[in-house]
């Protein structure tokens, strides 16, 4: 599929735009505890120090535990939607929702996931990437 140049000018336009007044956000898959916690960590204090936003894709399954991990997303939470916000990232991101699963099985996976963020966060999300 070939754009034409004039999308892509305005894509371009858009774009430049954005980044001059930090219309952007990170989006930061597979936060859970423990694993990667220190580098997981630093990535949220760097764009909470940077006033940049961040989107935590957390996987229900194995958060919850890791308390340093708990307040860090909570004091990322604590800024704002407009700087941090949470999406389900499933249960355990090993499952591929809809290969052979049914309907209400695929219903039931991303309402646990929801419900474990509800209640360690306090943060209903959202979206489900």
């Amino acid at each position: 599929m070939k754009l034409s140049p004039l999308i892509v000018a305005i894509a371009l336009l858009e774009l430049s735009r954005a980044l001059a007044v930090k219309e952007y956000i990170l989006r930061f898959d597979d936060v859970q505890d423990y694993y990667l916690a220190r580098e997981q960590q630093d990535v949220i204090s760097w764009c909470m120090d940077n006033d940049v936003a961040i989107s935590l894709g957390v996987i229900a399954g194995f958060f919850g535990s890791d308390t340093n991990m708990v307040n860090k997303v909570e004091d990322c939470l604590a800024r704002g939607w407009d700087k941090c916000e949470v999406f389900n990232h499933g249960m355990d991101a090993a499952n591929c929702l809809g290969d052979g699963m049914l309907v209400d099985q695929i219903q039931t996976l991303l309402e646990d996931a929801d419900r474990i963020i509800f209640d360690t966060l306090g943060f209903r999300p959202t979206a489900i990437v």
